[in-house]
């Protein structure tokens, strides 16, 4: 997990792409974010430091109750066939909550994140989009196998996204927590064609870069309104 001073530090950056950008109103929210009074807003690092903090800590004592008795996964679900976010971060956590509760009913328990990249492609078979995806844990009796079938109907390979779906079996908790808490920035993720091997043929590969600050105004649109708090997903528990 980051520290303060970096968190502090991206802070900084962030508010000076927003004014470059125009971006007054939400740069002096961000600018005025006090340990006392948080500012709560999305892009803000040094709220979702704290919420990574808080929440982190809480699902610790969680899981390490809940783990003795049940298989833990490590999962991440990639919208393929629906992948752009239109704005609506409820809607998206809604229609995954729909899904769990239509496949597995109450034999699982799901905790973790929204998540959004910009997705581009530097062979320009796509336009660029703000890629919607969940990075969770699952806590359940049942079997990577029973979990990951049911779900691939809904997460289908596509030309943009290889491997929609992944899941592992979780077997150290600190690593874990970091990958399904919300992230410490939206990157943006950069399709290419790795040419510099040669042991093997050219190959599609995938580099993240931070936003710019054009990408990051754009991003301030589509998530305005919405708190850091808003990104945590809860299914069958609430902490």
């Amino acid at each position: 997990m980051e520290s303060f001073e970096t968190a502090k530090d991206r802070r900084t950056q962030i508010i000076r792409q927003l004014r470059n950008q125009s971006r007054f109103d939400e740069a002096e929210e961000i600018d005025n974010c006090l340990l006392r009074h948080p500012c709560q807003q999305a892009l803000c690092p040094v709220c979702k430091l704290s919420l990574r903090k808080e929440f982190g800590e809480k699902l610790t004592s969680f899981l390490r109750n809940r783990a003795r008795d049940s298989n833990l996964y490590a999962i991440t679900l990639i919208e393929s066939a629906n992948a752009e976010f239109n704005g609506d971060i409820r809607q998206a956590k809604n229609t995954l909550t729909q899904r769990l509760r239509r496949l597995f009913g109450n034999r699982v328990i799901a905790i973790g994140c929204f998540d959004l990249c910009l997705n581009q492609d530097s062979l320009k078979e796509w336009k660029p989009f703000w890629h919607k995806h969940f990075h969770l844990i699952i806590i359940t009796n049942l079997t990577k196998e029973n979990i990951k079938m049911p779900l691939k109907r809904f997460y289908p390979t596509t030309r943009q996204v290889k491997r929609p779906l992944r899941i592992v079996k979780v077997r150290t908790f600190k690593r874990t927590l970091t990958y399904v808490l919300p992230a410490p920035y939206f990157p943006r993720r950069v399709r290419f064609l790795n040419t510099k091997t040669t042991q093997r043929k050219p190959f599609l590969a995938a580099k993240e870069y931070p936003l710019k600050a054009r990408e990051l105004a754009e991003l301030s649109d589509k998530i305005k309104g919405n708190k850091v708090r808003d990104f945590l997903f809860q299914y069958g528990v609430r902490l």
